[in-house]
Protein backbone atom coordinates (compact mmCIF):
# COMPACT_ATOMS: atom_id res chain seq x y z
CA UNK A 1 0.00 0.00 0.00
CA UNK A 2 1.44 3.46 -0.53
CA UNK A 3 0.69 6.39 1.93
CA UNK A 4 0.76 9.71 0.96
CA UNK A 5 2.42 12.20 3.57
CA UNK A 6 -0.28 14.10 6.13
CA UNK A 7 -3.13 11.89 4.48
CA UNK A 8 -4.39 10.61 7.76
CA UNK A 9 -4.06 7.62 10.16
CA UNK A 10 -3.73 4.30 8.69
CA UNK A 11 -5.25 1.79 10.96
CA UNK A 12 -3.71 -1.93 10.83
CA UNK A 13 -2.60 -4.98 12.63
CA UNK A 14 0.81 -7.38 12.49
CA UNK A 15 -1.53 -10.21 14.30
CA UNK A 16 -2.40 -11.93 11.16
CA UNK A 17 0.85 -11.29 9.16
CA UNK A 18 3.65 -13.53 8.60
CA UNK A 19 7.03 -12.55 9.55
CA UNK A 20 9.56 -11.89 6.44
CA UNK A 21 13.05 -12.94 6.02
CA UNK A 22 14.30 -9.62 5.07
CA UNK A 23 17.07 -7.90 7.69
CA UNK A 24 17.92 -4.40 6.45
CA UNK A 25 18.44 -2.03 9.80
CA UNK A 26 19.22 -3.29 12.75
CA UNK A 27 16.64 -5.74 13.89
CA UNK A 28 16.44 -9.10 13.19
CA UNK A 29 14.01 -10.78 10.73
CA UNK A 30 11.53 -13.23 11.58
CA UNK A 31 8.97 -10.81 12.98
CA UNK A 32 5.37 -10.50 12.53
CA UNK A 33 5.97 -7.03 9.97
CA UNK A 34 3.94 -5.39 7.46
CA UNK A 35 5.21 -2.83 5.06
CA UNK A 36 3.81 0.42 3.13
CA UNK A 37 5.45 2.09 0.22
CA UNK A 38 6.13 6.17 0.64
CA UNK A 39 7.49 8.75 -2.22
CA UNK A 40 9.59 10.88 -1.38
CA UNK A 41 8.78 14.43 -1.14
CA UNK A 42 12.29 16.41 -0.48
CA UNK A 43 10.41 16.81 3.13
CA UNK A 44 11.47 15.69 6.05
CA UNK A 45 9.31 12.84 7.09
CA UNK A 46 7.81 11.49 9.88
CA UNK A 47 6.42 7.92 10.71
CA UNK A 48 4.62 7.07 13.92
CA UNK A 49 3.09 4.56 15.97
CA UNK A 50 3.13 6.62 18.93
CA UNK A 51 -0.52 6.89 19.48
CA UNK A 52 -3.26 4.75 21.75
CA UNK A 53 -4.09 2.88 19.03
CA UNK A 54 -1.36 0.83 19.06
CA UNK A 55 -1.67 -1.99 20.99
CA UNK A 56 1.71 -3.60 21.01
CA UNK A 57 5.50 -2.92 21.31
CA UNK A 58 6.21 -1.49 18.13
CA UNK A 59 9.40 -0.68 15.80
CA UNK A 60 9.72 1.04 12.70
CA UNK A 61 11.92 0.54 10.04
CA UNK A 62 12.47 3.57 7.21
CA UNK A 63 13.88 1.47 4.04
CA UNK A 64 15.17 3.01 1.00
CA UNK A 65 14.49 1.30 -2.48
CA UNK A 66 17.81 1.66 -4.17
CA UNK A 67 15.88 0.29 -7.43
CA UNK A 68 12.24 1.34 -6.98
CA UNK A 69 11.57 -2.70 -5.57
CA UNK A 70 12.45 -4.46 -2.83
CA UNK A 71 15.21 -6.18 -5.02
CA UNK A 72 17.91 -3.46 -3.58
CA UNK A 73 16.92 -2.09 -0.22
CA UNK A 74 19.57 0.35 2.21
CA UNK A 75 18.73 1.13 5.96
CA UNK A 76 17.76 4.65 6.37
CA UNK A 77 16.21 4.99 10.15
CA UNK A 78 15.00 2.90 12.29
CA UNK A 79 13.60 3.24 15.91
CA UNK A 80 12.35 1.25 19.05
CA UNK A 81 10.56 2.88 21.65
CA UNK A 82 10.77 6.84 21.17
CA UNK A 83 10.98 9.00 24.18
CA UNK A 84 7.95 10.00 25.49
CA UNK A 85 6.06 7.26 23.19
CA UNK A 86 6.87 4.06 26.35
CA UNK A 87 6.87 1.10 23.77
CA UNK A 88 6.16 2.65 20.41
CA UNK A 89 8.17 4.35 18.05
CA UNK A 90 8.37 7.13 15.86
CA UNK A 91 11.52 8.10 12.97
CA UNK A 92 11.98 10.95 11.55
CA UNK A 93 13.86 10.96 7.55
CA UNK A 94 14.99 13.28 4.48
CA UNK A 95 13.41 12.44 1.86
CA UNK A 96 14.40 13.04 -1.72
CA UNK A 97 11.99 13.39 -4.25
CA UNK A 98 11.30 10.59 -6.53
CA UNK A 99 12.86 8.00 -4.49
CA UNK A 100 10.66 5.28 -2.91
CA UNK A 101 11.08 4.23 1.22
CA UNK A 102 9.15 1.51 2.19
CA UNK A 103 7.86 1.92 5.93
CA UNK A 104 8.16 -1.57 7.68
CA UNK A 105 6.24 -2.06 11.50
CA UNK A 106 6.65 -4.79 13.45
CA UNK A 107 6.81 -6.42 16.40
CA UNK A 108 9.54 -6.49 19.09
CA UNK A 109 9.39 -10.14 19.63
CA UNK A 110 8.81 -12.98 16.77
CA UNK A 111 5.31 -13.41 18.85
CA UNK A 112 4.42 -9.72 19.01
CA UNK A 113 1.38 -9.35 18.01
CA UNK A 114 -1.36 -6.34 17.74
CA UNK A 115 -3.04 -3.44 16.02
CA UNK A 116 -1.65 -0.13 15.23
CA UNK A 117 -2.22 3.52 13.85
CA UNK A 118 0.45 4.65 11.66
CA UNK A 119 0.98 8.64 10.49
CA UNK A 120 3.36 9.66 7.88
CA UNK A 121 3.58 13.28 8.25
CA UNK A 122 5.65 16.33 6.29
CA UNK A 123 5.77 18.04 10.24
CA UNK A 124 8.72 20.08 10.98
CA UNK A 125 8.35 19.16 14.24
CA UNK A 126 11.31 18.46 16.51
CA UNK A 127 11.71 15.03 17.47
CA UNK A 128 11.25 14.33 21.84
Amino acid sequence: MTILPDSGTILSSISETTASDIDVCDFASGRRDIWFRVEGTGDDLIASTCSDGTTFDSIIEIVESIDGTCTTLSCVSSNDDAQGCDSKSKVRWSSSVGTTYFVRVLGFTPTTSGDFELAITTSMATMD
